[in-house]
């Protein structure tokens, strides 16, 4: 079992997360390192949604050289893409953090409870939606990255 596997997938070979969050809550080294775990994912979050909001992430490009369509469209995927993988990545680090400050490792969800959760309320189908919306355009981003972006080396 990994941490990754355990805050990421929710599952190690098929087990709930619950079960190894309420193992690691019962000891101060658990608690130390599920905190740091949920605050290395939100602050994940906040870099993915800094790079959006700011266009940073444009910089990997050599926006010049595209043809203006594509330089358009490379920017309006990676805002999109980058704002559903920081909302996906706050969701997570955020249910994490209420299980250990409530003590209630039941509280601590997978991605595919996290997205239950997310359905069962009443906006859900359409923020499923637009967070689908939103994966679909960080593949192309990325896509996009693969073809037109440069990789900066020291």
């Amino acid at each position: 079992m990994t941490a990754f596997n355990l805050v990421a997938t929710g599952s190690d070979e098929g087990s709930s997360p619950g079960r190894y969050i309420s193992e690691l809550m019962g000891s101060i080294w658990g608690i130390v390192l599920l905190s740091l775990v949920a605050t290395g994912i939100l602050a994940a979050s906040f870099t993915q949604a800094t790079k959006a909001i700011t266009g940073s992430f444009k910089e990997r490009y050599h926006i010049d050289d595209l043809p203006s369509k594509v330089s358009k469209f490379v920017g309006v995927s990676g805002f999109l893409g980058l704002s559903a993988r920081a909302f996906i990545f706050a969701t997570l680090s955020l249910f994490l953090l209420y299980a250990l400050l409530t003590r209630d490792s039941s509280q601590a969800e997978s991605m595919s409870g996290a997205l239950q959760w997310l359905d069962s309320s009443t906006a859900g189908p359409w923020v499923l939606a637009t967070m689908g919306i939103g994966f679909t355009a960080y593949g192309i981003y990325a896509a996009a990255l693969s073809r037109y972006g440069t990789i900066h080396r020291n």
